[in-house]
């Protein structure tokens, strides 16, 4: 079935769905408790900002008239683009999506050119299996990664080189605000 813009205003789901190039895609029934651990971790972190930027979970974000998606997490810094429904028309600031089997293709791929397609400014891609936050940041309309944040154990610690310690970095903040740090072990702490 293809969903066109006007159908989708009027569009009552039954289940867990984004719309992608105007097909239905089914999403899994509920994420894990390592997917909501970090998840709950960045809101936190991200709440905190200065700026009055809005957080949100899982909202729906309409990016076309054939693209509606439900990130995991969204910051809008433009009031004017959230709806009375909650929901954001165009590109929110900061999209961030944490992997789980069934989207993480997706993710890394349609998402990831739709984002930049759409102009979303700052895009994560949280993979809790390999503790890694990848920053891809829009430069002249093409997503570039900016950053590779990786949480390790002690034994991969242990057996690294101290020059390669010494390169790896562990706090960061994302380009909207430069005051709130995240710490990559935080995010990944318990999992």
């Amino acid at each position: 079935m293809n969903i066109t813009y006007d159908d989708l205003m009027t569009y009552e789901e039954d289940e867990r769905e984004e719309i992608l190039d105007g097909k239905i895609v089914k999403l899994e029934p509920s994420a894990t408790a390592g997917h909501n651990r970090v998840g709950v971790r960045l809101i936190n972190k991200f709440s905190n900002n200065p700026t009055g930027c809005e957080v949100f979970y899982e909202t729906d974000v309409i990016l076309s008239k054939k693209d509606r998606v439900r990130p995991d997490i969204i910051v809008v810094c433009d009031q004017n683009k959230i709806d009375s429904n909650g929901w954001v028309h165009g590109a929110p600031d900061l999209i961030v999506e944490i992997l789980s089997p069934s989207t993480s293709g997706r993710d890394k791929k349609y998402k990831k050119k739709l984002y930049e397609k759409h102009g979303v400014h700052e895009y994560w891609i949280v993979d809790i299996k390999a503790k890694r936050v990848e920053v891809f940041l829009l430069t002249d309309g093409r997503y570039e990664l900016d950053a590779l944040y990786e949480a390790h154990t002690d034994q991969e610690i242990e057996i690294m080189t101290e020059s390669t310690r010494a390169e790896k970095v562990y706090k960061f903040t994302t380009h909207l605000w430069e005051d709130v740090t995240i710490d990559v072990y935080e995010i990944f702490k318990g999992w």
